[in-house]
């Protein structure tokens, strides 16, 4: 299991340098052929650190997985500070990763107007 902690550390380090694979603002974001080299040069990576014969499919799912759980913690730790409450009321996300995701949090967008089921009630 510590094996696959510190690989997953490696990879997402990786992935934070791959701006392209999560910043939709970068100019090779859409470029699929790209992203796919990537994430197969990621999971060989992978597969060697762990000693393991993912797939490309599990990788992704996985890592997926990983990234929405960050989302759904930073979304708590916002909330928890919108709250009016103590510092030491503030949500502790309690996943190993969430400081390794950090460099995603600016690229979460909010839903699209009209979207949100608050919208419908006003």
């Amino acid at each position: 299991m510590a094996k696959e902690r510190e690989a997953w550390t490696k990879t997402i380090d990786l992935i934070r340098e791959l701006s392209y694979l999560w910043d939709k603002k970068h100019k090779e974001y859409f470029n699929r052929d790209m992203r796919q080299e990537a994430f197969k040069m990621l999971l060989q990576l992978f597969n060697e650190e762990t000693g393991k014969n993912t797939t490309l499919a599990d990788f992704k799912k996985k890592l997926e997985n990983m990234r929405t759980t960050y989302g759904r913690e930073l979304k708590k730790v916002n909330a928890s500070k919108q709250t009016g409450s103590g510092s030491n009321d503030i949500y502790v996300p309690s996943v190993w990763y969430y400081r390794l995701f950090e460099f995603l949090e600016g690229t979460t967008e909010p839903c699209r107007p009209g979207t949100d089921t608050l919208d419908e009630v006003r």
